[in-house]
């Protein structure tokens, strides 16, 4: 699984190299490099070149690490030792310049050090300021995520909604909506391989994972043919409750218009502007599906693909596709769950020619 600590292992390749003028894995063709990457370890630095301190090689091998679990676990850590190293260097010098003598010739061999160790600590800070500590300044998006709704109804086909929730929101400029198959990443990444529903203690988890700043979660409830969705937000860092809202409808046929009206309150909540918010909205039913049981077989249909079930999940594609015919995005599904499945090509390309053709829809 790729994450952040797939960066940290190309930033250490990266050291390697400025460090030995050379590569951690070599090898005279692509596949002898990918086996060298997964079985071999690098030479090591102090073999190539003298001077490199003990820490130093310690901080690289560590970025390299086979097991993402054995890696730092984000960008800060890796600054924390480099920072705490050249802290080190920096005192070793001054007791140098103040009487205590230094062997000559390893003074000379580790000038270069401090240099390189001061332009990775900028570059880092750099990254990590810029990605990870002010999402929230002007103009950043906002990291966002959507836990499952709480479907008080008992009726099976509103259990995706939030899944619609999520495409709504999708629509803005404002926010960086995490989709429900990164969701699913993340919990794989944190060992949680058995799980189909994400409530909002998950959520958290999630967002603690992934760096997400809000949290939205809602409950639907019904009496007779009066339909509620109750939607709440948090901000999960500072752990301190956002907003509330709710909407209310007439029958099942008003929710997909319950959730447009839900994701343009989120929207404005979150300082996004009333004529961005104007520009940028489509009505849920038109950009999926109005008919809320062929959404819930294409629902099922993407958890079976995170589940790599691929031919459950073609056949709730194809459930979605017989309940409304004009459904693209599940054409569009059905033709990368017929990839990893036993359908020929032809099948795969006339479903997305289907896709295609109802592209508006899309």
């Amino acid at each position: 699984m790729v994450d952040q600590r797939s960066d940290i292992w190309s930033f250490g390749v990266v050291m390697y190299e400025m460090l030995t003028g050379q590569r951690p894995f070599r090898g005279d063709y692509e596949q002898a490099v990918i086996y060298s990457i997964v079985n071999e370890d690098p030479e090591p630095i102090t073999a190539l070149r003298t001077g490199v301190p003990v820490e130093f090689e310690r901080i690289i091998f560590k970025t390299l690490a086979k097991n993402p679990k054995h890696r730092y676990q984000s960008i800060e850590d890796v600054l924390v030792d480099l920072r705490r190293m050249k802290a080190e260097m920096d005192s070793k010098e001054l007791l140098s310049r103040t009487g205590v003598r230094l062997p000559s010739r390893r003074r000379r061999r580790s000038t270069w050090l401090i240099p390189l160790v001061m332009v990775l600590i900028v570059t880092l800070a750099a990254v990590y300021f810029l990605e990870f500590q002010h999402p929230e300044a002007e103009g950043a998006p906002i990291p966002i995520a959507v836990a499952d709704f709480l479907n008080e109804t008992n009726e099976g086909e509103l259990n995706g909604l939030s899944g619609m929730l999520i495409t709504s929101l999708e629509q803005s400029r404002r926010l960086s909506v995490l989709t429900r198959t990164r969701m699913f990443d993340i919990l794989k990444q944190m060992g949680r391989d058995d799980i189909s529903r994400i409530d909002e203690a998950l959520g958290r988890e999630i967002c603690q994972e992934a760096n997400i700043n809000v949290l939205v979660v809602a409950s639907i409830r019904s009496f007779d043919e009066l339909y509620t969705i109750d939607l709440k937000a948090f901000d999960i860092k500072q752990n301190k409750h956002l907003f509330a809202t709710k909407e209310e409808g007439s029958g099942k046929s008003s929710i997909p218009s319950m959730i447009d009206k839900l994701a343009q309150k989120t929207r404005r909540e979150l300082n996004e502007k009333s004529d961005e918010i104007q520009l940028t909205s489509e009505n849920v039913a038109d950009v999926i599906t109005p008919n809320l049981e062929a959404y819930q077989q294409y629902f099922l249909g993407e958890q079976y693909i995170n589940q790599l079930e691929h031919e459950k999940a073609q056949a709730a594609f194809h459930k979605a596709i017989e309940l409304d015919s004009t459904f693209a995005l599940a054409y569009y599904r059905l033709a990368y769950a017929s990839w990893w499945g036993s359908e020929n090509e032809d099948v795969q390309r006339a479903q997305l020619d289907k896709a295609l053709q109802l592209i508006d829809r899309l």
